[in-house]
């Protein structure tokens, strides 16, 4: 199973997301942290789930939703 990496823009996005997260309410924060890992967990399982994120086949897509306390996500 091959790594999930962010691209550096990426990374300092979901940071910012964490920190805004977390500003709103304790524990928000580290919870997103918990569904994006849950999700990343799944996607190295089975990358090619997901579609393409623009023309470069190296890079796809994954949205996290979150209900209430469940977390699940989607590829698409």
């Amino acid at each position: 199973m091959k790594a999930v990496e962010f691209a550096p823009l990426a990374r300092d996005e979901f940071d910012a997301a964490v920190d805004w997260y977390e500003s709103q309410a304790e524990g928000v924060g580290r919870r997103f942290v918990q569904s994006v890992a849950e999700a990343l967990d799944q996607i190295a399982e089975a990358p090619l789930e997901c579609p393409v994120w623009g023309e470069d086949p190296r890079f796809r897509k994954a949205v996290v939703h979150r209900e209430r306390r469940d977390s699940r996500y989607q590829c698409g």
